[in-house]
């Protein structure tokens, strides 16, 4: 199994309405939303988790969107993306 795992400095209520507006769009990507945590000590840091049905496809999404612009998230402007992978 794969995961995507985001970390952002926002406000999470604005973030949870983004993520409801685009579900459609995460699933036809094959990125299934499964988990959001904030920050105790940061409360305006949050961390999320999709999981993915095809990284290939997933990343050929966030990549059209431009949601992987290395650039972008050095700076705070989007989500910092890693994928993952479920180990045994």
């Amino acid at each position: 199994m794969n995961y995507l795992l985001g970390q952002f400095k926002v406000d999470l209520k604005l973030w949870k309405q983004v993520v409801t507006s685009d579900t459609a769009l995460h699933r036809e990507a094959g990125m299934h939303f499964q988990r959001v945590w904030r920050n105790i000590d940061n409360p305006g840091e949050i961390f999320f988790l999709f999981r993915l049905e095809d990284v290939a496809v997933a990343k050929a999404f966030l990549e059209k969107t431009g949601a992987l612009d290395k650039e972008k998230m050095k700076r705070g402007e989007i989500p910092h993306l890693t994928f993952l992978q479920e180990s045994v």
